[in-house]
This record gives structure tokens, C-alpha cells and sequence, in this order.
């Protein structure tokens, strides 16, 4: 599982490109994972994605996708911080 995809780019607000390091590091993971379920969480849409990441690896993310979308979910971490 790769766990909030697009976090490592920065702010949320930015769209700016990952790093060469970062696009090495995904692909490569990509790579070694065909054919083998990888799970991608990420708070971050399709568009941002595709001006976050390179075709490549976008093209390994969403190859047999299956999307689970969480609506009206609270973070449950805020809850317990009093402010």
C-alpha cells in the first residue's frame, strides 16, 4: 500500500511536479508490482495526479483500477485535539 500519494509533492494547493527522484522511485515500484495487487491512497484528484505524476506511472496506477471514494468521512484525528 502506498499511503497518500502526491503528500511528498508538498502542499495539496500546489501543483508542482515530483522530484526526478520521486518519479524514479514510483516507476520503479510500479515496475516490480505488475501483475500484483498495490493499493495507492491518495486525497488528491485525477487531474492533480496528472500534473503531479509522468504518463508512465500513471498508466501502471490505473491499469484494472478499482476506486473506493469516501464521502462525508470526518478525520477522526481533529476530533480529539481540543482547541
Amino acid at each position: 500500500m502506498l499511503d497518500d500519494l502526491g503528500a511528498e509533492s508538498g502542499a495539496i494547493d500546489i501543483e508542482k511536479a515530483a522530484t526526478d527522484f520521486v518519479h524514479k522511485f514510483l516507476y520503479a515500484l510500479s515496475s516490480s508490482r505488475q501483475h500484483k495487487v498495490t493499493i495507492y491512497k491518495t486525497n488528491l484528484s485525477s487531474t492533480t495526479l496528472t500534473k503531479l505524476y509522468d504518463e508512465k506511472f500513471l498508466s501502471r496506477c490505473f491499469k484494472k483500477p478499482k476506486f473506493i471514494v469516501f464521502k462525508e468521512t470526518k478525520d477522526y484525528r481533529i476530533g480529539n485535539v481540543p482547541f
